[in-house]
C-alpha cells in the first residue's frame, strides 16, 4: 500500500495531468503509461498468488501488544539507539559544525568515519521506536526519541528522514477498524507529503537561522507554488518521459547497471572495481547534461526500470511483487510487537524511496536497519537464556 501510495504522489497524479496539457507527445505519455500499467498488472498478478497461497494477514498495530516486549529487550534497543546518536552527535560538534547554521551541503561533505556512517543509518532506521516508546507508555524515552529524530532531520535536512518517525502513527490509524481514525490517517499521510515540499524549501535558505528572515507563510507560498509548478517529487516523471522519448539512447542505458550494483549490495567498489558506479548518477549526467558525480536522478520506479531495461522493464512487475511479498514475510514472522513496530517503519521508508526510484539505497538502508535489529534480538536471547541458566544452577 505504501509503495503504491507514492507511485500515486510521483506518478499516477502528475502523469494525468501531462496527458491533459499537452506539454508531451501521445506517442511518450502512451508509452511511458502503457510500461506502468504493464507493471501494475505483472505486480498486481504476484501479488495475488501470494495471498492465495500464503493466507497472507491484515497489518495491525494494538497498543496493548506492546506490553508483550520485554523490558530487558527494549532497554537493549533503545540504549543501541541512543548510543548511535551520541556517536552521530559527537562527530557533528566535534567537527565544529552547527544545527542552525550549516547548510545541507556542508554536512554533505563534511568527513565521517565508517563507523559514524553506519550509526547515522542505524540511527534514522530506529526512528521508529518512538511509536514504541508511547505505546509502552515510556514517556521520558519518547521525549528523547523525539528530540533525536528533530535531531536527525536538521542535522541531515535529508527530507526521507521526516518519515520513520511519523509513518507507525499514520499506520496505527489507517489500518483501524475505526472509520474516524482511517480518516486521521489518511489526513496525517496528507500532511506529511506536503511536508517533504516545505522541508526541501526549508533545506533550500541554506542554513535554518535564515527562518526567522523569511517567514513560515513564504515558505508555504513558495512550496504550493513549487508543487504547482510540478517540481520536486511531481517533477520526477519528467525525466522518465526524456528516457522513453529517446528510447534509452544514451550510454550505459538498458544494461540493467543499477541492478547488477544492487547484486553487489555489500562488495565495496574497492574490491570489486567492475561495481557500476550509482546508475543514478548516470542518470542525472543525461537529465542535466552535467557529469556530477554528487549528482542523482531518480525518475521514479518506472523510470529506473525502463533506463535499465527498456521497454521489457514492465516485466520487473514480478521481480517487485516477490520483494514486497518477502518483505510482508519478515514482518509477519517477527513476533515482538516493538521489532514489528521498527521494521514496518523501516519498510515504510524503503517503499517510498524504491516508489521514488531509488532503489540501491533503499534496500541497502533497509537492510543495514533490518540487520541491526536482528542482531540486537539475537543477543538479548543469549543473555536471557544465560540469566535462566544461572538461575537454575542457583536453585539446585
Amino acid at each position: 500500500m505504501v509503495l503504491w501510495a507514492m507511485l500515486f504522489v510521483v506518478f499516477t497524479i502528475p502523469n494525468t495531468a501531462h496527458a491533459y496539457s499537452g506539454d508531451y507527445s501521445e506517442v511518450t505519455i502512451a508509452n511511458a503509461t502503457m510500461i506502468a500499467v504493464l507493471f501494475m498488472t505483472l505486480y498486481m498478478f504476484t501479488r495475488f498468488i501470494y495471498f492465495a497461497k500464503f493466507n497472507a494477514e491484515k497489518l495491525e498495530m494494538e497498543v496493548n501488544d506492546f506490553k508483550e516486549t520485554p523490558d530487558a529487550l527494549f532497554r537493549m534497543i533503545f540504549c543501541v539507539y541512543l548510543l548511535c546518536f551520541v556517536i552521530v552527535a559527537a562527530g557533528f560538534y566535534g567537527r565544529g559544525y552547527s544545527l542552525f547554521n550549516s547548510t545541507w551541503t556542508q554536512t554533505l561533505d563534511m568527513p565521517q568515519t565508517s563507523i559514524e556512517i553506519m550509526a547515522g543509518k542505524i540511527m534514522v532506521a530506529f526512528s521508529g521506536i518512538g511509536f514504541a516508546c508511547l505505546c509502552k507508555k515510556k514517556y521520558l524515552c519518547f521525549i528523547i526519541a523525539f528530540g533525536i529524530y528533530v535531531f536527525c532531520a536538521l542535522y541531515s535536512k535529508s527530507r526521507y528522514n521526516l518519515l520513520g518517525f511519523v509513518t507507525p502513527f499514520i499506520i496505527y490509524f489507517l489500518f483501524n477498524k475505526n472509520n474516524k481514525k482511517v480518516a486521521i490517517g489518511i489526513s496525517a499521510g496528507v500532511i506529511l507529503v506536503f511536508s517533504v515540499f516545505v522541508f526541501q524549501q526549508i533545506r533550500w535558505l541554506g542554513d535554518i537561522s535564515l527562518l526567522p528572515k523569511v517567514g513560515i507563510g513564504e515558505i508555504l507560498k513558495r512550496s504550493v507554488d513549487y508543487m504547482r509548478r510540478g517540481e520536486g517529487e511531481l517533477g520526477l516523471v519528467k525525466a522518465y518521459y526524456y528516457f522513453v522519448e529517446h528510447n534509452n539512447n544514451f550510454p550505459k542505458f538498458g544494461l540493467a547497471l543499477g541492478y547488477m550494483r544492487l547484486a553487489l549490495l555489500f562488495v565495496p567498489t574497492s574490491i570489486a572495481k567492475f561495481k557500476p558506479r550509482d546508475f543514478a548518477i548516470d542518470m542525472y549526467k543525461e537529465w542535466k547534461h552535467i557529469d556530477n558525480p554528487r549528482g542523482t536522478m531518480h525518475p521514479t520506479l518506472f523510470g529506473d526500470t525502463f533506463a535499465n531495461f527498456g521497454f521489457m522493464s514492465f516485466m520487473m512487475g514480478i521481480v517487485y511483487g516477490i520483494l514486497v511479498s518477502f518483505i510482508d514475510e519478515i514482518i509477519k514472522v517477527t513476533k515482538d510487537p516493538t521489532m514489528r513496530c521498527m521494521k514496518v517503519s523501516m519498510v515504510c521508508t524503503l517503499f517510498i524511496l524504491i516508489g521514488r526510484g531509488a532503489t540501491y539505497n533503499a534496500i541497502f538502508n533497509y537492510i543495514v536497519g533490518a540487520l541491526a535489529l536482528d542482531i540486537i534480538y539475537a543477543v538479548y536471547k543469549i543473555w536471557r537464556r544465560a540469566s535462566e541458566d544461572t538461575v537454575y544452577q542457583r536453585s539446585k
